[in-house]
């Protein structure tokens, strides 16, 4: 796996951080079947939490509801399903991101990368606030859940850290009107991750045209191109550069925004707080305290799940809106304004999410037809009544 400055460039190629003639839409990125499998994917699981909460307060402050504890089971199974869709969806991208895309992938592609897996953490973090039985239920199940659960935190970590630690990395929309090309979203997000001359500079906007953007591998001696931001043309000049200098190109860029990073800390904080009151009320109810004192605690815990699933609502919101914002910005700019990839949902890549998304369907289906009336049941119920009625007539007919 390598992603940065230091493993991309030496094997990436003379022109691997030039501007690129012509940049490409990643429709398995950030094409509409993609987002809609992610988003719609991400409501349903949070809403359902939602739910599963107020039933959780129905069965214990008002037991002579007859429909809490059915409904209560048929949600918990609705919010599992798309909660487990959501975590391997999310491993899927990051999985892609890493070990496919790597070196290839632009800045713009990494930050909806960043934006996608937070709403999708935000999406299975939510369930675990409110079922406290997501990881006993069947012990086997939960297991596996935590083993998936980890990597997706350690690697969207990276992900997000890595960009984070970059004081020159575009983290938003540019500050450019849209319809512009100002950007350096455009090149590979490695050129911009631990380049050794932001060390040096103090002033990092529009970093790109200084000179610490040229001070590598000075030994070196390549072609570089002088480009033009309105013609995305090169021309070549020798120096003992392996990063070009830019003569008529500036990027205005949103930089080291640690918005994201924070969201992280808030999803991570939310996920820790609520794996410990699920333990801690396995284990409470196997104790012999008073109802008065159970109540309590058990309000307690409704408290802070509630400020936890508000949490992941918040973060989910907020993620789809800078996803939003960043990519309609793109594609408005003179860079992916004639590009279709991502306009399009017919690429492989947003099949798999789409499908995915379909499976808990299946579940939902599985739980109608579990707590629906079984007809023939009841025929066979009608008929050995009928029987049995025929029977007793009978005998007192023969006394």
């Amino acid at each position: 796996m390598r992603f940065g400055a230091q493993e991309c460039v030496p094997h990436g190629g003379d022109k691997y951080c030039w501007l690129p003639e012509e940049f490409e839409g990643d429709g398995d990125i950030a094409g509409p079947g993609v987002l809609f499998a992610f988003v719609v994917g991400a409501a349903i699981s949070l809403i359902s939490a939602l739910v599963v909460l107020i039933f959780e307060g129905i069965e214990r402050f008002r037991r002579e509801h007859p429909g809490a504890h059915a409904a209560r089971d048929f949600f918990d199974s609705l919010v599992v399903g798309f909660s487990d869709t959501q975590l391997i969806t999310s491993l899927a991208l990051l999985a892609s991101t890493y070990f496919r895309l790597g070196c290839k992938i632009s800045a713009y592609h990494y930050d909806l990368v960043c934006n996608l897996v937070l709403i999708s953490s935000a999406a299975h973090i939510g369930p675990v606030a409110v079922m406290h039985r997501y990881y006993d239920r069947f012990k086997g199940l939960g297991i596996l859940r935590f083993c998936l659960i980890l990597p997706s935190f350690v690697l969207t970590w990276i992900l997000i850290a890595k960009r984070n630690d970059s004081n020159i990395f575009p983290t938003y929309k540019p500050n450019s009107t849209p319809g512009g090309n100002n950007t350096a979203l455009v090149l590979h997000a490695a050129c911009l991750i631990d380049h050794p001359g932001a060390k040096q500079a103090h002033d990092f906007h529009n970093f790109t045209a200084s000179i610490y953007w040229t001070t590598w591998f000075t030994n070196t001696t390549i072609s570089v191109p002088s480009n033009s931001s309105s013609q995305f043309t090169n021309s070549t000049i020798l120096t003992n550069r392996t990063i070009p200098a830019y003569s008529n190109f500036s990027s205005d860029d949103t930089l080291k925004d640690p918005g994201d990073m924070t969201a992280f800390g808030f999803l991570t904080g939310a996920f820790v707080l609520t794996s410990l009151l699920s333990v801690a009320q396995k284990y409470v109810h196997k104790t012999n305290l008073e109802q008065k004192t159970l109540d309590a605690i058990h309000r307690a815990a409704v408290i802070l799940k509630t400020a936890a699933l508000i949490t992941c609502f918040g973060i989910a919101i907020w993620s789809y809106t800078r996803f939003q914002t960043l990519h309609s910005w793109m594609q408005k700019s003179d860079w992916l304004r004639d590009d279709d990839a991502e306009r399009s949902p017919d690429s492989f890549g947003q099949l798999v999410p789409l499908v995915l998304l379909a499976l808990p369907f299946l579940t939902i289906f599985e739980q109608l037809v579990a707590q629906s009336p079984d007809k023939d049941s009841d025929q066979e119920k009608n008929d050995n009544e009928s029987t049995s009625n025929m029977r007793l007539r009978s005998m007192e007919q023969d006394r």
